[in-house]
């Protein structure tokens, strides 16, 4: 009996929902909080609630429930932009009804960018949290952008900049703004000489003695290779999140090669701490359902000494919520993972859905999940490596020692080059379109310089967390550690420095549209189906030919 193409991808359907229920309740939440901001308007509501009536009225037994629960929280993602939305116009008219120079403070976000301008002039922009106003007007769901203009940072000897979790007094005047998703915030000039700093970081409250804790790790990260150009900075970029004092023009090689990933705190760093942690858990022989308890505060503490910026608490979130499974008797899931830290973090902060980090976040790490096996396999099939992994044993048997010992070793290189080959495209294919969308660049070099961005990364990682920890008990032992993570480093430097200048790697292109981004994804949507569901043995065979 031959089953409609229709009723088969309904069927397929239903079965992903079953064992994914996750997938089908982020992607409702996210279109509920899209279709709220994008269409501030009780109208809304009111037409989604009668889709969803007539939607279930129409649909099969089997489907009511789910259908049900999709529009519920549907709604809900419509109500929080509703509530959001409410919240930023009502503390923005506070904000804006201040008298002029009114007076300010609030804390400085740790995540500070920072732009240099002609003579030794530099603007440092950040996020204040907690903002008061002497009148008493509190900001906290509003974001506010404060541009500090004073001294360049190489220049700044004295500290007289702001630094992250510091309170400061600033005067000055808002301004009403709206982002290129037309999200509201206000935005704020402050000079140098109309703000102070009126508390340093405490060292006696939880976020002094992180900081005292992160000041410490900078310190140990450059033990042993204190003189070596730029080294330090970019060890203590990669391994801490520590970008502030990066020289600009390095920052720049990097994004030419399509490689300053590395030094955003994101997933594949808490994944290489993750995986360097669980290794030492598995020697303790300790059960696979007590990981959890053992690497949640070690990923925890990790994250919030790295700055805790919103990529690495993502990151941070999919970790702890792969570990959990195994210890409430579910396998460890990267796809409910995933979707799991997109509700946890869309519920509380609805707005990251227009946000460039956010969507680039889920967008590579859902192309990881997504593509990773299929592209590894395809990788394994198109170099033999099988054939070469059969001759070992020949090899071995026909009293070959050595050439068996170098097809072994050939093996292994060209095995774990695979998978970087599998991540680095399904990464690359993720980010194309929003970095088109935002940026308006495409760099197809990007896809080979991270074949060896990506594992010289995870031995800048590995040797910098051994110097790390060897520096609490020795630091001649520690600058033995960093000065294989400067090694690596250079090995990065100069890879970088290669790739950004290949002709035509890196090209500035016309910004793509919405469509166009839309149309890229439902390619990447449809090919995974393909390669998931209809043709994956095909699509490996033909490389066997």
């Amino acid at each position: 009996m031959n089953v409609p193409r229709g009723q088969f991808a309904f069927d397929a359907l239903r079965a992903f929902h079953t064992r994914q229920p996750l997938i089908g309740v982020a992607v409702s939440l996210v279109v509920g909080i899209y279709l709220g901001y994008r269409f501030p308007d009780a109208l809304v509501l009111l037409l989604a609630l009668v889709s969803g009536g007539f939607v279930r009225s129409r649909v099969s037994d089997n489907w009511k429930g789910p259908c049900t629960l999709f529009f519920c929280v549907c709604l809900t993602g419509i109500l929080l932009s509703f509530v959001n939305l409410l919240q930023r116009d009502s503390e923005c008219a506070a904000l804006l009804a201040l008298p002029p120079g009114e007076r300010f403070t609030c804390r400085i976000d740790p995540d500070i960018r920072i732009r240099n301008l002609k003579g030794m002039a530099a603007r440092y922009t950040f996020s204040a949290l907690e903002l008061e106003s002497e009148s008493g007007a509190r900001i906290r769901r509003l974001p506010v952008r404060i541009n500090w203009y004073g001294i360049r940072p190489e220049r700044d000897k004295d500290a007289t900049a702001p630094h992250g979790n510091e309170r400061w007094r600033f005067t000055g005047t808002f301004r009403p703004v709206t982002d290129r998703s037309g999200l509201l915030y206000v935005e704020c000039n402050v000079a140098e000489r109309a703000s102070e700093r009126i508390a340093a970081i405490d060292l006696t409250t939880w976020r002094g003695r992180v900081e005292a804790a992160r000041r410490q790790a900078a310190r140990r990260v450059a033990i042993g290779i204190e003189d070596w150009p730029v080294v330090p900075d970019l060890a203590r970029a990669i391994l801490l999140g520590a970008r502030r004092e990066i020289p600009s023009g390095v920052r720049q090689m990097f994004a030419d090669s399509g490689t300053v990933h590395i030094f955003a705190i994101s997933g594949m760093h808490i994944a290489l701490i993750a995986g360097i942690l669980g290794f030492a858990v598995s020697l303790l022989r300790i059960p696979r359902p007590y990981w959890f308890f053992a690497l949640a505060p070690l990923i925890v503490f990790y994250t919030i000494v790295t700055g805790a910026r919103p990529s690495a608490v993502r990151a941070c979130l999919m970790t702890l919520f792969y570990f959990l499974g195994p210890s409430v008797g579910r396998h460890s899931n990267a796809l409910s993972s995933l979707a799991a830290t997109a509700i946890l973090v869309f519920v509380f902060q609805p707005w990251l859905v227009f946000d460039i980090g956010c969507r680039l976040s889920f967008a590579v790490m859902l192309g990881l999940v997504v593509f990773y096996k299929p592209f590894r396999e395809i990788a394994l099939r198109l170099f033999r490596v099988d054939v070469l992994a059969e001759r070992i044993p020949m090899l071995r048997a026909a009293g070959n020692a050595r050439l068996a010992w170098w097809c072994g070793v050939g093996y292994n290189i060209l095995k774990n080059e695979c998978g970087v080959f599998a991540v680095s495209l399904a990464a690359w294919l993720a980010s194309i379109p929003l970095t088109a969308m935002y940026f308006g660049r495409f760099s197809p070099v990007a896809l080979l310089a991270n074949l060896v961005i990506a594992p010289v990364s995870f031995l800048v990682v590995l040797s910098g967390s051994l110097g790390l920890l060897a520096g609490l008990l020795s630091e001649t032992v520690a600058a033995c550690f960093n000065n294989a993570a400067g090694f690596f480093i250079e090995i990065l430097v100069g890879v970088s420095r290669f790739s950004a200048s290949v002709p035509g790697g890196s090209l500035q292109i016309r910004k793509w549209s919405a469509p166009m981004v839309y149309a890229w994804f439902l390619f990447l949507i449809l090919l995974a189906a393909y390669l998931r569901y209809r043709a994956r043995n095909r699509v490996i065979a033909h490389f066997d030919r």
